[in-house]
């Protein structure tokens, strides 16, 4: 697969997956094992890359894509899975996000996979050119949300529109100047969900952001009651008293 045909749309009109749970009394083989053992523990890289391709069963494979610290070995467990169920618990349960990233893109979750390879890696060239092939507002929000480099984070936002998804960015974002600027958007317009980012935000700029985009005076009477800092509560009577 070329590295844009990841930017091919998902799977249409699929719901919530619901994943099967892997059975705990699997009948591994011996030799399977000791393959296992083989790619997990010997000092020549070459014999665990050997023996992780030699392993046939789908159990020890997803193990070793799920825990495997060598990227190579793991990458090599991973491409064996074929199963649904496992390649979800790859996708969902792997400590390594290129493990995550090829089990989403095996089962057409396309843009999760490209979440998973933007949001833990820095800025670079590669990285920067499949993020801005990105136009999936759910996809942008989890970049949003979750990136480690504050760049994308930033960027991610600024293509994101629809209010309902800036509303739920807001409340899942620990970055404070994230949550600011999604609330500053011109499409975010609700103002029952700015009444509550206005209440609960734990940042005195974030509910600032929230308050003035609010006019019903009702609402910013409710918020006045359960604000504890001056500044904000002046805010507040400024604004009920320009009403």
């Amino acid at each position: 697969m070329g590295l844009f045909d990841r930017f091919k749309k998902d799977k249409k009109d699929k719901k919530e997956k619901k994943v099967k749970e892997i059975p705990k009394d699997i009948d591994i083989p011996d030799v399977e094992l000791q393959l296992k053992d083989i790619a997990m523990n010997s000092k020549n890289r070459n014999e665990r890359a050997v023996a992780a391709n030699n392993i046939t069963n789908q159990y020890v494979a997803l193990d070793l894509a799920k825990n495997v610290k060598d990227r190579a070995i793991r990458l090599i467990a991973a491409n064996k899975l074929e199963d649904e169920n496992l390649l979800w618990d790859a996708a969902l349960n792997s400590k390594f996000y290129d493990v995550r990233s090829f089990a989403y893109e095996r089962l057409g979750e396309n843009n999760k996979s490209i979440a998973e390879m933007v949001i833990n890696q820095k800025r670079s060239k590669e990285v920067t050119e499949i993020f801005e092939k990105v136009e999936d507002e759910e996809t942008l929000k989890d970049i949003a949300i979750n990136a480690i480099d504050k760049k994308y984070r930033k960027e991610a936002l600024d293509k994101i529109n629809d209010e309902e998804i800036l509303s739920d960015l807001v409340f899942k974002a620990n970055d404070k100047v994230i949550r600011k600027n999604a609330v500053l958007k011109d499409s975010f317009t609700n103002e029952d969900a700015l009444q509550k980012i206005a209440m609960t935000d734990s940042d005195s700029e974030v509910r600032i952001a929230a308050i003035n985009k609010i006019s019903n005076e009702d609402k910013l009477v409710e918020i006045a009651k359960e604000e504890d800092n001056a500044k904000v509560r002046n805010i507040i009577f400024e604004k009920i008293t320009d009403n």
